[in-house]
């Protein structure tokens, strides 16, 4: 059974704190978060795989390419990416999507591609976006940020989630 919830921002704020993860919460002049949950067992459930991770991409070269550890995509919301430090004119990021196999490493991601998962977006400035995919709706089931040194060397970093519920501006479509 699927509820759908709108809660306070300092009610959902107390209730996440209890959480031993980062969260990557909507900007402060959000007044309402919405969220869907999941009723299993009866007990209410966050669905979105909102917890930030910090990520950092030493570009050495033009052309040079990295990539975030994969984290489980659980909605069809936009990632999240927070720049926090930015050292060249630009650069492009995109969301991969991958999938596991079954085998002796349960949550192994068998294979990645940023094939049919969405467009590569520019990067000119810090700040917090959110980057359109469609990971979800392919039933990929694994997220990851991968970023590209296309104009110059330089570093990427900040943090990231492969689902949001605040409102960010896109930085592709």
């Amino acid at each position: 059974m699927k509820i759908k919830a709108k809660i306070g921002t300092a009610i959902a704020m107390a209730a996440l704190m209890a959480l031993p993860v980062q969260m990557a919460f909507a900007a402060e002049a959000s007044p309402t978060i919405e969220e869907e949950y999941v009723q299993g067992d009866g007990i209410i459930v966050a669905r979105s795989n909102t917890g930030d991770s910090w990520y950092r991409f030493p570009f050495d070269t033009n052309g040079s390419t990295w990539a975030t550890d994969g984290r489980s995509k659980e909605d069809a919301s936009s990632a999240y990416i927070q720049v926090r430090t930015m050292t060249m004119d630009y650069c492009k990021v995109y969301i991969d999507g991958g999938k596991t196999i079954n085998g002796p490493w349960s949550n192994q991601v068998s294979y990645w591609s940023g094939t049919n998962t969405g467009n590569s977006c520019s990067v000119t400035s810090p700040g917090q976006f959110g980057i359109m995919n469609r990971v979800n709706e392919n039933k990929l089931g694994y997220a990851r940020l991968t970023g590209w040194a296309c104009s110059q060397p330089g570093v990427l970093a900040g943090y990231w989630s492969p689902d949001s519920w605040g409102t960010y501006p896109k930085i592709n479509d």
